[in-house]
């Protein structure tokens, strides 16, 4: 069994802003690399920092980060609770 606190995930993802993220990607010198929801037009609302764009993996960071959104971790726990507990019911019968 993993150490993995899915409890606090769940909490985490219930906190953070909820909804469709999308990654900006803006390649250069001095690319953008950032994380919004659709309706910001500052591209940077989820995520924005300097340190971020000049990283050597910045835009499949920033990719991932993204698709990793609140309801995304939430449904994927919501589908491992109930394989969890289909397991525990055929595991007894």
């Amino acid at each position: 069994m993993s150490n993995i606190n899915y409890q606090a995930l769940r909490e985490i993802a219930k906190q953070a802003t909820q909804g469709e993220w999308c990654a900006f990607i803006s390649p250069g010198k001095h690319g953008t690399y950032a994380v919004h929801t659709p309706g910001d037009n500052h591209h940077g609302d989820i995520v924005d920092w300097p340190g971020f764009d000049e990283q050597k993996n910045a835009e499949n960071n920033a990719r991932y980060i993204a698709a990793f959104n609140p309801v995304v971790v939430q449904a994927l726990l919501d589908e491992r609770e109930a394989q969890s507990k289909r397991i525990a019911e055929l595991e007894t019968n």
